[in-house]
């Protein structure tokens, strides 16, 4: 049976499936399906929390994507500017991986 055929024949709109999918995907490596479901569940769940832009961000930095991985940090933040989750992700990203040690030091003091 296939499992994401199933999904959006019985659960088109449930968002959290999605998200609880992908996470299922990344650790199994399969990251192109984990990456589609990740997207499919921003398409269709209102964000209202981190969860789902944190497991975007881990995937963009295994790809080594690290300016998507960038974009998804400030838009996780508009969702919750405290988030010290983020922070540290986005300190993580600039500092080892996009040289921008400065911008990496003031995320990182914000948490």
């Amino acid at each position: 049976m296939n499992f994401t055929k199933h999904l959006e024949v019985e659960l088109p709109t449930d968002g959290e499936v999605y998200t609880k999918l992908g996470a299922i995907n990344l650790k199994l490596k399969k990251y192109k399906e984990a990456e589609e479901n990740f997207l499919k569940a921003l398409e269709i769940k209102p964000v209202v929390n981190t969860d789902i832009y944190i497991n975007i961000i881990n995937l963009q930095y295994i790809l080594k994507r690290y300016k998507l991985a960038e974009k998804y940090c400030l838009l996780a933040l508009k969702v919750d500017p405290n988030c010290v989750k983020i922070f540290r992700l986005l300190g993580s990203i600039l500092e080892l991986d996009l040289k921008r040690l400065k911008e990496a030091e003031k995320c990182l003091e914000l948490q």
